[in-house]
């Protein structure tokens, strides 16, 4: 397991190591605009079988990548879960890059570009700095191994600017790690292994779930103006996950609320949560009470943030700031994730509040010449009416500032 000491003797070894302060002049590593994440091609293996990516949410026809680039994005962010090519065969593993490469080069004969991310798992078995050297994790080695033989695949497909390398996706949870080698450490040698495979852009992100306030603390980062820092914003957080099941217990039981927040309904709100207790809560009522009391809680704080959308702009003001400080073009900023969850039962209402949700955003990224990439194509975030029909949504498209097709979009069969 390589140690903390290595890593950073790896790291000083790059040359120039910039830190606060130390400028960076502009490179070639804007151009990545306007984007779309599509995650589920190689992130949602099947449990069994071959090839794990497959099944309808996997698959990807030519028509699609045509409608992107006609509407106007200019690329798509690509997360690439590791773990399905670990303990593969070597010609399974090497199907599976191919795979990867395959898809960058019909998005490129498309026209658009392809920021390939790494996107480890939060589970027990994958290589994450924060559990760095815990039993029974892949290891950094196994992590940056993989992420090379990612690089050569993309590489050797991807002209000039068709392609980008995201060294990890969301890397911990805390900002810094105090107790062990942090991300920053990590990165700088990741760094160093993609850039001497590639010339092509590579995305460097921080810490905090890649937000905003990770990347103010990254301790760290390679003197290469050919990179760009990804950032990821679902603020304010209660709105944009609420009824999601997997961001906090209280969550998966608020619905209703709107944006900005003066427009939620609290009768709306009301039969929400009742909704979501009866179809998501078997235990007792004196739980469903305790649970509801917490959701209100939730939903009152939310309220009580009346300081949206005002708060993006001086976010993304602030993210500006950080940037000029230390010469790094703005361009470069990258807002590699922003979105906002649709409800199952998705109400007019409800489409309103959420394209009005996108629409501050992206004006706030495009007003400080921040790229961007929603998340995402498919649901519960989607781009599309729905997964089967891959229809794109046109107050969505209008959210974005992009146009709608020329045509009449079919239904996809």
């Amino acid at each position: 397991m390589t140690t903390r000491a290595p890593i950073l003797a790896a790291a000083l070894a790059i040359g120039l190591l910039a830190t606060p302060g130390a400028p960076q002049a502009a490179g070639k590593a804007d151009g990545f605009e306007r984007g779309i994440n599509v995650s589920s091609v190689f992130t949602y293996p099947e449990d069994a079988g071959w090839p794990p990516f497959r099944g309808p949410r996997a698959q990807f026809e030519d028509e699609e990548f045509d409608r992107l680039a006609e509407v106007g994005f200019d690329f798509i962010r690509l997360p690439v879960d590791p773990s399905p090519f670990d303990h593969v065969r070597s010609d399974r593993r090497a199907e599976l890059f191919e795979d990867v490469a395959r898809f960058v080069a019909r998005a490129n004969g498309a026209g658009l570009a392809v920021i390939v991310s790494g996107h480890p798992t939060h589970s027990d078995t994958a290589w994450l700095p924060e559990h760095d050297g815990e039993p029974g994790r892949a290891s950094f080695e196994d992590y940056a191994v993989w992420l090379e033989d990612l690089t050569k695949a993309v590489n050797a497909v991807a002209p000039d600017r068709g392609a980008a390398i995201g060294l990890m996706n969301e890397p911990q949870s805390v900002c810094v790690i105090e107790d062990g080698t942090d991300w920053a450490e990590f990165q700088m040698v990741l760094h160093k292994r993609v850039r001497a495979l590639t010339d092509l852009p590579i995305v460097l992100t921080g810490g905090c779930w890649s937000t905003i306030r990770g990347l103010e603390q990254l301790a760290e980062y390679p003197d290469d103006p050919d990179t760009l820092f990804d950032v990821h914003y679902y603020l304010p957080f209660a709105y944009t996950h609420q009824g999601a099941t997997w961001a906090t217990p209280i969550l998966a039981h608020v619905g209703g609320l709107r944006f900005p927040p003066h427009r939620t309904d609290p009768a709306e709100v009301d039969s929400a949560v009742t909704a979501l207790l009866e179809s998501r809560h078997d235990g007792t009522a004196e739980e469903a009470r305790a649970i509801r009391r917490d959701a209100q809680a939730e939903i009152d704080r939310y309220l009580a943030e009346a300081g949206w959308p005002g708060q993006i702009a001086e976010d993304f003001a602030r993210l500006s700031q950080w940037a000029d400080d230390r010469g790094i073009a703005r361009e470069r900023i990258l807002l590699g994730e922003f979105g906002a969850i649709r409800p199952p039962e998705e109400t007019e209402a409800d489409r309103k509040s959420r394209a009005d949700y996108l629409r501050a955003v992206r004006r706030a990224a495009e007003v400080e010449g921040f790229g961007w990439a929603m998340w995402e194509y498919l649901s519960p975030f989607g781009l599309v009416e729905t997964d089967p029909s891959r229809v794109l949504m046109p107050d969505v498209l209008e959210a974005l500032g992009l146009q709608r097709p020329a045509q009449p979009q079919g239904a996809r069969q």
